[in-house]
């Protein structure tokens, strides 16, 4: 059973529904008060679930090990990666920065191949070029059809905007990487009558916690950071969607991903993940009725056969 590409597609899901809500959100809160409210909201869905299956508010048998790669994990992904993405969102064209961001499991290959060891075969590597460029193949097709629109992105570009770009494809595609070695280490610590689904959720709490320390010391840093965060909290629709976009992310997602770790490769599950984009791309045409151009339909079809080329046995 391929059950680590099962899980990472229901992770493109979640994280395409997180996506659509956060881009609502977004323009009412800035990137860190954002977060603030999602790591919130996310801790209290993963606390939710973590007492239903065991009975306990908060994750136990975790070595130190395993709380060092895990938290190095949560500072990487969740915190550097998405603080760099929100950075890059401001600076260049937002698409640009997800064209970008397909470097991602570029970038958790090299880091597993020296870390875990996963060596990949011809075809998986095959499979992930496919994929990525079907990728970026629908981004460019969507946002860069016309002449205007090529203009308006040279002039949008800007180095310092490329670099944080590949700075939160490096951050994402390093912290799956880490979380995959933080759970090795939480696995042996817990012992084998643990199962990967409770591994899964403990290690997204300890993810989230270091998350949200983390963003909340930003705030403390920040000029005034405290009051502009309480006078962002008082629309109760907006706190809501973000409650949402929290769920569909931080409640489902991040545990489906690290479920999908203990399945399959760290550079595969990070390449079906970057298909993204693409899941809100067929969202939005069915139930917003948005034009899909034929090059748009070749790049979905190009990450299909990408991802089924690195399934396939």
């Amino acid at each position: 059973m391929f059950w680590g590409e099962f899980f990472a597609v229901g992770v493109v899901l979640m994280w395409a529904g997180s996506a659509i809500c956060f881009d609502y959100v977004n323009q009412f809160f800035s990137a860190i008060h954002a977060n603030i409210i999602r790591f919130l909201f996310g801790f209290l869905w993963i606390t939710l679930l973590l007492w239903m299956i065991s009975s306990r508010f908060f994750f136990s048998g975790a070595s130190t090990e395993a709380l060092w790669w895990l938290g190095g994990a949560g500072v990487v992904g969740l915190v550097f990666g998405d603080y760099f993405l929100f950075a890059a969102y401001r600076l260049i064209h937002a698409s640009y920065t997800q064209l970008l961001m397909t470097l991602s499991p570029l970038f958790a290959a090299v880091t597993s191949f020296f870390l875990l060891h996963e060596a990949l075969s011809l075809r998986v590597l095959l499979g992930m070029m496919v994929t990525l460029g079907g990728i970026a193949l629908t981004i460019v097709k969507k946002n860069f059809a016309t002449a205007s629109d090529r203009s308006r992105l040279k002039i949008a570009i800007s180095g310092k905007g490329i670099f944080f770009a590949v700075l939160s494809a490096l951050g994402q595609g390093v912290g799956l990487v880490l979380s995959k070695k933080g759970m090795q280490a939480y696995h042996i610590s817990a012992g084998p009558e643990t199962t990967v689904f409770y591994i899964s959720i403990a290690a997204t709490q300890i993810r989230i916690i270091v998350g949200f320390i983390c963003f909340f010391l930003m705030t403390l840093c920040m000029k005034g950071g405290m009051v502009h965060f309480f006078h962002s909290v008082h629309n109760p629709k907006v706190v809501a969607v973000t409650g949402l976009g929290a769920l569909f992310g931080l409640g489902i997602g991040v545990p489906l991903s690290l479920l999908a770790l203990q399945y399959a490769q760290a550079a595969v599950v990070s390449t079906i993940i970057a298909t993204v984009p693409m899941a809100i791309l067929i969202y939005r045409r069915f139930f917003h009725h948005q034009h899909i151009s034929w090059g748009e339909w070749l790049g979905v079809m190009m990450a299909v056969l990408g991802v089924g080329m690195m399934v396939c046995r």
